[in-house]
């Protein structure tokens, strides 16, 4: 609902998404935010190790002998939108943890972020 608001209905959208955040302005936003290093170092750690992992099994289950069955055709289905949507979830939250970026100091981008993988 989130992108559809957002493309067709542009200003409840910024009432959900955006005006929420006008109680202060960016600078106040960047300022109550808490850099995370530890945990962003870990999101993006086990991220990077996931999609890694992700190439070897993919590469196996991409033969010809295990392609054909249809239960391989759906795990490697699966494993392509993983690898898709962990960027998204692991490696942007790691950032935004290390940095101690707040939702509404950016939310268009955090919104984009938010939608693409789901």
């Amino acid at each position: 609902m989130g992108i559809w608001l957002y493309i067709f209905n542009h200003k409840e959208w910024e009432h959900w998404y955006k005006d929420n955040c006008s109680a202060k302005t960016v600078v106040e936003w960047n300022a109550e935010g808490e850099p995370n290093i530890p945990i962003g170092i870990i999101y993006i750690t086990i991220g990077a190790l996931c999609e890694v992992f992700y190439i070897p099994f993919m590469i196996v289950m991409a033969r010809k002998e295990f392609i054909q069955h249809s239960c391989y055709k759906f795990m490697f289905l699966m494993g392509i939108i993983d690898m898709f949507v962990l960027p998204f979830n692991a490696i942007a939250g790691g950032i935004q943890a290390i940095l101690g970026y707040h939702y509404c100091a950016y939310p268009i981008l955090y919104f984009f972020i938010g939608v693409i993988p789901s």
